[in-house]
């Protein structure tokens, strides 16, 4: 309704359209979905906290018949699936179990996992940088900013462990962000560049 805070997730097929995930608007989002269908995504669960006695957003795992499971060991906002392996902000989950992903030293944060369990995120240690993992037990892999930049974020991967996001420079007072991609065999961060006319672009996914 006009003026409540809400949102509702769903699940869209070229055969079914749209498909409610849940009936119940709050604070509800999928954010990622592998090959086989399965979604995950966060979802506010009130005074009934699953998760932790203090948490009321938790992340989830569902399919087209709804949510099926709840993250219960840590209270993080799922961000992508691939193969049952549940990615977000500092977190992993196999198998619902959930630990920490390496974070250099710093606080990480998982936006994306491809089938081969690479991921791409960022790391927060003295500014935020896009960042790699090989596998969500490896260390991250600080991906440079592109020439003039000073920090950034990416946040999509391929199937090649192809890294895209961008970079921005904290001296720049139109705060312009620049689109890269990173390849893990060759460690360079290539500017994508803008649309004609443009300033400023970011990359989500390739």
């Amino acid at each position: 309704p006009p003026g409540i805070n809400a949102s509702q997730m769903f699940l869209w097929s070229e055969g079914a359209g749209f498909l409610a995930l849940n009936s119940s608007p709050s604070f509800l989002r999928a954010t990622g979905i592998d090959d086989s269908g399965t979604v995950t995504g966060s979802q506010n669960y009130g005074s009934a906290r699953p998760c932790g006695s203090t948490a009321t957003i938790c992340s989830f795992i569902g399919n087209d018949t709804g949510i099926t499971s709840v993250i219960t060991d840590q209270s993080f906002f799922a961000q992508d699936i691939e193969g049952g392996v549940v990615v977000g902000q500092g977190y992993v989950s196999i198998g619902g179990v959930t630990t920490a992903l390496p974070n250099g030293g710093g606080i990480a944060g998982a936006q994306a996992i491809n089938g081969s369990g690479e991921i791409a995120g960022a790391v927060f240690v003295a500014t935020t940088l896009p960042a790699y993992w090989a596998s969500p037990t490896a260390t991250p892999v600080i991906i440079d900013p592109l020439p003039g930049d000073t920090y950034g974020a990416s946040w999509g991967i391929n199937e090649s462990g192809w890294v895209v996001g961008w970079s921005g420079s904290s001296t720049d007072p139109n705060d312009e962000r620049h689109a890269f991609v990173w390849r893990p065999e060759t460690g360079v961060t290539q500017a994508l560049g803008t649309l004609p006319g443009g300033t400023d672009s970011e990359a989500f996914d390739i």
